[in-house]
């Protein structure tokens, strides 16, 4: 029988057996399927997200609520395991911590054990979580664990160790497409130009199925755009799309290779798609340096793209500081009404005026043409919390958030405002979640340490403070000072 094939029937019979009641023995063939697939928990959530797109692998898909739903009272330390490595997929990386803890201590200490409570703390801001993914290496493991602490050391510092720990599971599983594509986009984020295509393409060849083709020719465009073989990248882009249609990355990715060639038209066209797609690429928009902007608007010219070339021209000068760029051609753009983005936009304008209730009016409209639009909602949020409209900017941060939980931004936003009413917990566990998103941001941990010293959790408040600190000391202390001056 083939990998693939063993791997397929000891994970349902794994998730199988713990619904019948048998935790150690679906825990027994999930030990099984790690050993002979390429990553449980990954290959467990797209084969899901598979069958939902009613394709091969829907026998495999048993909802993450329902197996959890099993082990409500966990007993055993195979229970524990189970909740906690659930827990750990569906993002409570504290509840997957404590779970996995309990597994230990009830003597199931095994390597996947380590690794998953070590990448769970990391996630939590946690140090210690490194050593526990070392410390798996030195037990008896297999190539994933080496693989899973090479992505965490790209992820968690972008450390050029990570490569070492690519090279020993690609040794020891020199067949593993993802060991290879991994190691190529830990490359590329590194910096690091030799040997990245030729991984790519040699994971290209080793397909285990699922989107794993959309990925890897996404990763490996956008390594291509960097070493400048923009045709090759915008193949690439177009073959990943072609696997995963309405894949945002890989629209985003195209949209710049359409760029470097002069494609002006087919730019403007995914430039429009991808802003469609997922609000975080026109969020993303407002990190860019003035340079780029600048160039943006004048390559705009080049598109002759009508009404939308126009909005997308008002949107780069709004963000330059041309305000009165921005007014002539959001008025050229007069005729999309139906576009939430443009009256958002206009709304923004109209707030760097000083004129809030136009703002307001702006964004009421933009909200009603896309009401499931987080990142809409979220700025209507900050405007109510401007005019001291604390109820009403809740309400929308509270749609945004039931709407997508992506956005780190509006977790933090939030629990500001949460901590700011008194609501410390609240606020407290909004920053959680913030950190876990975004773990980089000194001033985020140095809010989340000053809701866990108006929880009175000492122990919480020195660990944030402390990762605050590593990241920027300044911004830290001066985050600190704004909380203890209210």
């Amino acid at each position: 029988m083939k990998d693939a094939a063993r791997y397929s029937v000891f994970l349902r019979r794994s998730a199988r057996r713990l619904l019948g009641g048998d935790a150690a023995g679906g825990w027994a063939d999930l030990m099984r399927a790690y050993e002979v697939g390429p990553d449980f928990m990954f290959a467990y959530a797209e084969a899901r997200d598979a069958s939902a797109r009613g394709r091969r692998g829907a026998d495999d898909r048993i909802p993450d609520e329902r197996l959890l739903k099993a082990l409500a009272r966990p007993q055993h330390a195979s229970d524990w395991a189970w909740r906690g490595l659930l827990r750990r997929r569906t993002g409570d990386y504290a509840g997957a911590v404590a779970d996995l803890d309990r597994a230990w201590v009830g003597g199931l200490r095994t390597s996947m054990i380590l690794t998953w409570r070590g990448e769970a703390r990391l996630h939590l801001g946690d140090a210690e979580g490194m050593k526990d993914m070392e410390k798996a290496l030195t037990s008896p493991c297999h190539a994933w664990n080496h693989a899973w602490c090479g992505r965490a050391k790209t992820a968690f510092g972008r450390s050029p160790a990570a490569l070492a720990h690519f090279d020993r599971a690609i040794k020891l599983a020199p067949r593993n497409g993802w060991y290879l594509a991994w190691r190529a986009e830990a490359k590329r984020l590194l910096g690091v130009k030799k040997g990245v295509l030729a991984d790519f393409d040699k994971a290209l060849r080793l397909d285990p199925g699922y989107d794993y083709q959309a990925w890897v020719r996404t990763w490996r465009g956008h390594a291509r755009l960097q070493a400048g073989k923009a045709a090759g990248a915008l193949a690439d882009f177009d073959a990943a799309l072609k696997k995963k249609p309405g894949y945002a990355l890989a629209v985003s990715g195209r949209m710049r290779a359409q760029r470097a060639l002069g494609r002006w038209k087919d730019w403007l066209a995914d430039l429009e798609k991808v802003s469609r797609l997922d609000a975080k690429h026109v969020h993303a928009w407002y990190n860019r340096p003035r340079e780029e902007l600048a160039e943006l608007a004048r390559d705009l010219d080049k598109a002759r793209g009508g009404a939308v070339a126009s909005k997308w021209r008002g949107f780069f000068r709004l963000l330059l500081g041309d305000f009165s760029g921005a007014h002539a051609a959001f008025e050229r753009a007069a005729g999309l009404k139906k576009d939430p983005w443009l009256h958002a936009w206009t709304a923004q304008l109209a707030e760097q005026e000083g004129r809030a209730a136009d703002a307001l009016a702006s964004y009421d409209r933009a909200v009603r043409l896309a009401p499931k639009d987080p990142v809409i909602r979220a700025w209507r949020a900050r405007l109510h919390l401007a005019a001291g409209q604390t109820s009403a900017a809740l309400a929308d941060f509270d749609r945004a958030l039931a709407s997508d939980q992506r956005y780190a931004w509006i977790f933090a936003d939030r629990g500001r405002v949460r901590l700011m009413s008194g609501k410390a917990a609240l606020a407290a566990a909004d920053f959680e979640k913030a950190s876990i998103l975004d773990g980089n941001d000194a001033g985020l941990w140095a809010d989340l340490a000053a809701a866990y010293g108006a929880c009175r959790r000492p122990a919480d408040r020195k660990r944030a403070l402390a990762r605050a600190s590593s990241i920027d000391p300044t911004k830290a202390s001066a985050r600190l000072k704004i909380w203890q001056d209210l």
